[in-house]
């Protein structure tokens, strides 16, 4: 993938390392270069982000150990075969232990890439509903949206 696309998912690559479960899953593979990788992001210039992508460095062995520490997905499993393993009952639990790791995480989960979508999603629903129209059903008011924000830009 090249373009827009192709730095999209570069960027969804680059933050992998944040999920212990890839990190377990690559084998504790991650290194110095893997965090480097999130100069791809235009916050981690930031005069804050800076020094904690340093800091996340020398807390690495900390968070692969702890990554090591989560069982085998055999042992996770309930009753039903689904995985019980809760990546922000993790987190919030190892945040502590590593806080460089946590607060750059929080610069990835809130940088908003783009916000055209939802701003033309608000935008379509002011221009089809009016104040009359406020006590419609949501399924309706959704599907009335959907349509018409994928038939926009085809013709």
């Amino acid at each position: 993938m090249e373009g827009k696309r192709g730095a999209q998912l570069e960027r969804m690559k680059v933050v992998r390392i944040f999920n212990p479960l890839h990190v377990l899953s690559v084998g504790s593979a991650i290194t110095d270069t893997d965090i480097d990788a999130l100069s791809i992001f235009r916050f981690s210039a930031h005069p804050k982000i800076k020094p904690a992508l340093k800091t996340m460095k020398d807390e690495l062995p900390k968070y692969l150990s702890k990554v090591n520490e989560i069982k085998p997905l055999a042992q996770r499993k309930d009753s039903k075969g689904k995985d019980t393993f809760d990546l922000h009952m993790w987190w919030k639990g190892n945040y502590g232990e590593f806080p460089a790791w946590g607060y750059v995480l929080r610069a990835v989960l809130t940088n908003s890439p783009n916000s055209i979508p939802p701003e033309r999603v608000f935008s379509i629903l002011n221009d089809t509903f009016g104040d009359d129209q406020k006590t419609g059903g949501a399924d309706y008011k959704e599907f009335s949206l959907m349509k018409q924000y994928n038939a926009r830009g085809r013709k």
